[in-house]
């Protein structure tokens, strides 16, 4: 089954489906998608989401098949209509504000994150959320509300993910306590990590170790 409906059809039953008569339709949507007949399955979602239209496993299905297919303004409409219909679900929030940020919908993707910062949140989804907030202000240019957003993730404790977001707030602001803070957490990546060199590499140049130009060159 494809990710996101695996997901959704774990805290909510087929009950509706079954009353609608569109089980089947579900049935067949799952068994072309997973051999990787996309189109197929995108016309039994649709004969499924005809029969029930708020069928969340149906809008879920809807949104993995339309991703697989590249439709990303499909994937987003069936995304906001499952976030409508499950408000307190944090990682629908999260994947409609990923979404977004692929279609470079960059404000509409911070509000679907800010969605998922609620205090009855999953906490994972709030921590995805906060990161992914951070991220879009960094990249705008933004680095002291980046850093406000890393300052909320402080309860997660400290971790590679999080200090190297801190790491690129201090490059970027000049804090340089923050900048020895992170680079205590970070080591080197044990993989081609780009984003991650890239910083390490500006730390220790900017510390005056001059070898590290050849990780910004």
């Amino acid at each position: 089954m494809p990710q996101l409906a695996d997901n959704v059809s774990h805290w909510i039953g087929r009950v509706e489906l079954l009353a609608r008569g569109a089980d089947d339709d579900r049935r067949s949507a799952q068994q072309a998608f997973s051999r990787g007949n996309y189109v197929g399955a995108r016309r039994h979602c649709l004969a499924l989401l005809a029969k029930a239209p708020t069928s969340p496993i149906g809008l879920a299905m809807l949104v993995d098949v339309s991703e697989s297919l590249g439709l990303g303004d499909d994937a987003i409409e069936a995304m906001r209509k499952l976030c409508e219909l499950a408000p307190w679900r944090g990682e629908l929030w999260v994947r409609l504000g990923e979404l977004l940020i692929e279609s470079q919908s960059l404000e509409d993707a911070k509000d679907a994150f800010e969605h998922a910062l609620g205090p009855d949140m999953d906490p994972t989804a709030r921590r995805k959320a906060l990161l992914s907030l951070a991220d879009l202000d960094i990249f705008a240019g933004d680095p002291w509300r980046a850093g406000r957003w890393l300052d909320s993730l402080c309860l997660f404790g400290s971790s590679p993910d999080v200090s190297l977001r801190r790491l690129e707030v201090g490059l970027s602001t000049g804090d340089c306590a923050l900048v020895e803070s992170a680079l205590c957490i970070l080591r080197e990546p044990s993989v081609l990590d780009g984003r991650l060199c890239l910083a390490l590499g500006r730390a220790r140049y900017a510390r005056g170790e001059s070898w590290a130009v050849e990780l910004i060159a």
